[in-house]
């Protein structure tokens, strides 16, 4: 039987097509733990990476990123890091760091990978990460997709001061004993009979 693709999967094949070939590698990688894959060359979707959801002002969160070199030549990738001050990169390859750029070697044939941080300041609370981070050798660019959200941090149980407590850099056994400080303080305050008229 001959087999006439619908116009959905023939809107699919052609997508793929243009890309750079059906059997070209997929790159789109979303979701925790997974880590996202971009080779530098011609013609390739742009890579997702989501860091999920952070709490603004108190945590980070990490995504890794492998830069695939599929030519014969060594390559030398820039990234701009002055243009996303809230992101921060690290890898053990052999690179070049400056105020405004970080410039990374990859040698022919083969991938470097890439770590980022994102860390969002308070003042980000409830805020979306949607930002695109390029790539360029000189004459080429390609780009990664960063999404994610910043959620207010969490209340722990103690109250705000408790909260202020961690920012402060106390021990966990430290803001204990402040916790139950704070509920032997509200326990014999209550248990004080009032003054009699």
């Amino acid at each position: 039987e001959f087999f006439f693709p619908t116009t959905f999967a023939f809107g699919r094949i052609m997508s793929v097509a243009l890309r750079g070939g059906l059997t070209a590698p997929s790159i789109l990688v979303e979701g925790k733990g997974v880590m996202a894959h971009l080779a530098l060359d011609r013609f390739q979707a742009v890579p997702v990476i989501d860091f999920d959801e952070v709490s603004a002002g108190s945590a980070s969160q990490s995504r890794t990123l492998s830069l695939n070199n599929p030519t014969a030549a060594a390559m030398q990738i820039q990234i701009d890091t002055d243009a996303i001050p809230h992101i921060s990169f690290e890898t053990s390859a052999t690179h070049t760091r400056t105020e405004t750029a970080l410039k990374i070697n990859i040698p022919p044939k083969q991938s470097v990978v890439v770590s980022l941080v994102w860390t969002p300041a308070s003042s980000e609370q409830a805020a979306a990460l949607r930002q695109l981070i390029n790539f360029h050798d000189g004459s080429r660019r390609f780009q990664v997709k960063l999404v994610g959200t910043a959620v207010p941090a969490k209340v722990a149980r103690g109250g705000p001061r408790l909260v202020l407590q961690q920012k402060n850099g106390l021990s966990t056994a430290e803001i204990r004993k402040v916790a139950e400080t704070q509920r032997t303080a509200v326990a014999a305050k209550k248990a004080t009979p009032a003054p009699a008229p």
